[in-house]
C-alpha cells in the first residue's frame, strides 16, 4: 500500500514582542554565569540579551538555564561547553501571521514587532547560536514547541544539542520562517515527535534561504506522527549537504516518515548526505490541492548515501518535474528509487512525476530498483514525460537490470562495472535501411529476420569495426545479437589493434555457424602498424587463436575477412621476426591463449557471457 509523505507542515508562529531597544552605553560584549566579569554579568540569559548593544555578543558559561530567550536585534549568542537552556514549565505561547497554531519555543529570535504575543511585519535580524544544549525538558506543548524558532532571521545555529522534545506532539528541533539567509551546521538534533529541521511555510509570505550542513539528525523510538528529519519546502530553497539522517519511522499504514523531505519547493541540492533506517530516505514531493499550488522541480540529488529505508531510498511523488537523482549509492531499500502520483484526484491535484532522471547511480540490493506508478493503480498510461530515464546507472553487477525495474523505465545504457569504466546496452531493430551503431561496450540487438528483407543486408558499426551480416543467415523468429568490444595488452610477438566477441542465440540455444559468410572489416591507424603485410583478423576456436584469411586495404586503411560463424574477433600485427607471421595460424602457445582470454576479454566476460536472459522493456 503506498504511504502518504508527512510534511510536518510547521506554520510559523510569533514571538512575543518586548521592547528590546538598547542604550547608546549598551555594552558590546556581556556574561551569563561569569561574576567575575562584574557589572557586565547577568543572572539569565534573557536579562544579558536585552542588555547587550545591537549586534553585540553574550556568552553564556556551563550551567542550566531554565528559561525561554526572546531575541529581537542582530546579536551573537554562546554558549561555553556545558550551558544548558531548559524549557520551563510554563513558557509564554506565541503566534506568526503564518500560521494559526500556537508556538512555545525555547529560543525565538523574530525581525518584526510583538503586540499581545503576536509576531507581524517585515524587517529582519542577524543572529548567531552556537555551542548550547537545549532541552525541551519532555513537556507536552498546547500546539507546538520547537528548540530554536527563527523567523525573517539571517545567520547561523551551530553546534548546538537539541533534545527531549517530547515524542507525542508535535514538536520541532530547528525551524526557520521568513526572510533570511540561514547556515544550520554541525547541530545533533533527537528526541522531537515532528519535525527535525524545518525551513519554509505554505502561503504566501517571504521564504528563506538555508544551508542545511553537517547535522546528525535522529530518533530514537517511534511517535505519535510521521517524522521528518530535515525539510526545506513550501517554496523555500537551499541546500542540505553532508547531514546524517536516521531513524524516521511511523506504523500507520496511510502516511510515511522521511529522512529528508523537500515538499513543494524547488531549486535545492540534497548532496553528501548518509541517510537510513527511515521510511522513505530523500522524498520530494509536489501537490496541487494542498492549500494551494506547491509543485517541485529542479532538484539535485546527488551523492547520497541511501540504505536500509523501509519503502524507499529516492521517492518522488505527485507534482514533480525535472529531478535529477545522481551519483548515489542506493541499497538494502525496499525499492530503490519509487516514483508515482498516489492520489491524483486529491492533495496532488492532477500532476504527475514528469522528465525526472537517475544517472550514474549504485542501485543494489533492493528487492526492486526502481518502480514507477504514475497512475498505475487506475490501470492508466502515464501522460508524456512520465518515461523515467535511468540510463548509466550500475545495478550490482553486469547483469541487465530488466528485473530490478517497473513500470515505465528506460534503464539502457547500464554500467557493466562499478567504477562505471563499460557500459552494454539493448534495442529492438526493425528496420535495415539504416546503419545499427554500436556504442557501447556491450551491445544487445534483437532482431527478427521473418520482420525484414531477405535481401537486406544489416550494417554494425562499432569502434574501428564494421559486421555487414545478410538478414537471409537469419534463424527464423526473433533472434539475439551480441557484440562485445574487448580490449588488453599485446602478447608478446604480436600487436593487438582491435577485439569484438559476437554471439547470437535464438529460442535460447546459441547460433554459431551459418549457411553463408558475412564480411568483418577493421580499420587501423597507419602511423601505429609498423608492417601492414603483417596485419590480420583473427578468431578464437575456444583453445587457440587462428588467422583468418584476410585482405589488407593499405589505401583505405583497413582489413577485411569472409566469415561464416560468429566467436571472438581480433585485429592483430605479427612482428616481422615471429615464426608465425603471415601463417594461417598462430603459434599453439599457453601464454599466446591465457593472455586474451583473462586479460583482453575481460570485458566480454562480465557484459556477454553473463548477459544471457531477454526482456521486455517497458
Amino acid at each position: 500500500m503506498k504511504r502518504f509523505l508527512a510534511t510536518g507542515i510547521v506554520l510559523m508562529l510569533v514571538l512575543s514582542a518586548v521592547p528590546f531597544a538598547a542604550s547608546a552605553q549598551a555594552p558590546a560584549e556581556v556574561w551569563v554565569g561569569n561574576e567575575s566579569m562584574g557589572e557586565l554579568n547577568f543572572p539569565s540569559i534573557q536579562e544579558a540579551v536585552d542588555a547587550v548593544a545591537e549586534g553585540g555578543t553574550v556568552y553564556v558559561a556551563a550551567g542550566e538555564y531554565v528559561e525561554q530567550v526572546l531575541i529581537n536585534k542582530d546579536l551573537t549568542l554562546i554558549g561555553e561547553e556545558g550551558a544548558i537552556i531548559k524549557a520551563p514549565a510554563a513558557p509564554e505561547k506565541y503566534t506568526v501571521p503564518e500560521d494559526t497554531k500556537t508556538w512555545e519555543p525555547v529560543i525565538f529570535a523574530f525581525g518584526g514587532t510583538m503586540p499581545d504575543n503576536h509576531v507581524s511585519g517585515g524587517g529582519q535580524i542577524n543572529v548567531t547560536i552556537a555551542g548550547f544544549t537545549i532541552d525541551g525538558d519532555g513537556r507536552q506543548p498546547a500546539n507546538r514547541s520547537c528548540g530554536v524558532f527563527l523567523r525573517n532571521v539571517s545567520g547561523a545555529v551551530i553546534e548546538n544539542t537539541i533534545d527531549n522534545l517530547n515524542l507525542t506532539k508535535e514538536t520541532f528541533g530547528i525551524v526557520v520562517y521568513g526572510s533570511g539567509n540561514v547556515l544550520i551546521q554541525a547541530n545533533s538534533v533527537s528526541g522531537f515527535g515532528r519535525g527535525g529541521i524545518v525551513v519554509g511555510s505554505r502561503g504566501d509570505f517571504p521564504k528563506p534561504y538555508a544551508v542545511v550542513f553537517d547535522n546528525y539528525v535522529r530518533t530514537v523510538t517511534h511517535a505519535s506522527w510521521a517524522q521528518n528529519g530535515i525539510q526545506i519546502g513550501w517554496g523555500a530553497t537551499g541546500q542540505i549537504i553532508g547531514n546524517t539522517v536516521s531513524g524516521h519511522v511511523w506504523a500507520d499504514e496511510g502516511w510515511g516518515a522521511s529522512g529528508i523531505l523537500i515538499p513543494g519547493s524547488s531549486n535545492i541540492l540534497v548532496a553528501g548526505n548518509e541517510v537510513s533506517n527511515n521510511d522513505y530516505g530523500v522524498a520530494v514531493a509536489g501537490y496541487g490541492n494542498y492549500g494551494g499550488h506547491y509543485p517541485a522541480s529542479n532538484i539535485v540529488i546527488r551523492d547520497n548515501l541511501l540504505y536500509g529505508n523501509t519503502y524507499s531510498g529516492v521517492c518522488l511523488q505527485g507534482d514533480v518535474s525535472d529531478t535529477l537523482i545522481e551519483g548515489n549509492t542506493i541499497h538494502s531499500n525496499a525499492n530503490g528509487i519509487d516514483v508515482y502520483d498516489y492520489d491524483p484526484g486529491g492533495w496532488t491535484g492532477g500532476g504527475v512525476p514528469v522528465n525526472n532522471t537517475a544517472s550514474g547511480n549504485k542501485i543494489y540490493n533492493n528487492e526492486k530498483g526502481i518502480v514507477v506508478w504514475p497512475l498505475l493503480e487506475a490501470n492508466q498510461p502515464g501522460p508524456a514525460g512520465t518515461t523515467f530515464t535511468a540510463a548509466g546507472n550500475w545495478w550490482g553487477s553486469a547483469a541487465e537490470p530488466a528485473d530490478q525495474v517497473e513500470g515505465d523505465v528506460v534503464y539502457c545504457p547500464w554500467a557493466l562495472d562499478e567504477g562505471f569504466t563499460a557500459f552494454a546496452t539493448r534495442r529492438v531493430v526493425d528496420d535495415a535501411s539504416a546503419p545499427i551503431d554500436l556504442h557501447q561496450e556491450v551491445n544487445y540487438i534483437e532482431v527478427d529476420g521473418d520482420e525484414l528483407d531477405s535481401d537486406d543486408v544489416l550494417v554494425f558499426y562499432g569502434d574501428g569495426m564494421r559486421l555487414d551480416f545478410p538478414v537471409a543467415l537469419l534463424p527464423a523468429g526473433s533472434v539475439e545479437i551480441v557484440i562485445a568490444k574487448g580490449s588488453g595488452p599485446a602478447p608478446q610477438g604480436f600487436k593487438l589493434y582491435n577485439l569484438y566477441s559476437l554471439s547470437m542465440s535464438a529460442d535460447g540455444q546459441a547460433v554459431t555457424d551459418f549457411a553463408g559468410s558475412f564480411t568483418l572489416t577493421f580499420w587501423y591507424d597507419p602511423d601505429e602498424v609498423e608492417n601492414p603485410d603483417n596485419l590480420a583478423i583473427y578468431w578464437f576456436d575456444g583453445q587457440q587463436w587462428i588467422a583468418q584469411a584476410s585482405a589488407v586495404d593499405t589505401s583505405h586503411n583497413r582489413v577485411t575477412a569472409a566469415i561464416d560463424h560468429f566467436s571472438d574477433f581480433a585485429l592483430m600485427e605479427a612482428d616481422d621476426a615471429d615464426p608465425g607471421a603471415g601463417g594461417d595460424e598462430l603459434p599453439k602457445t599457453g601464454t599466446f591463449i591465457l593472455w586474451l582470454l583473462p586479460a583482453g576479454l575481460a570485458v566480454l566476460v562480465l557484459g556477454f557471457l553473463m548477459l544471457r536472459h531477454k526482456i521486455t522493456v517497458w
